[in-house]
């Protein structure tokens, strides 16, 4: 895995704390993982990202996966 690499100021590899997030849904996937949205923590990611979502295994909170994306694609616009 390659620790240290961040996305919306959430490292992969590091210890999924639920008390430091605001928590909008939690489920159970496939591979015995738990995926869990959460409110972004900073505004600044606002603007580019509606959903933020963190994989990790049910026996443990290491963070395997962070998912973000806007819900409906990007324009060039806003990205630049």
């Amino acid at each position: 895995m390659n620790e240290g690499i961040e996305l919306c100021g959430i490292k992969l590899g590091s210890t999924f704390n639920e008390k430091k997030f605001v928590i909008l849904n939690k489920e159970v996937i496939p591979g015995g993982d738990y995926i869990i949205s959460v409110n972004s923590r900073s505004p600044i990611y606002d603007a580019y990202f509606k959903n933020i979502n963190v994989v990790h295994t049910i026996g443990g909170n290491k963070i395997s996966m962070v998912v973000a994306n806007n819900g409906s694609g990007y324009s060039r616009k806003d990205c630049l």
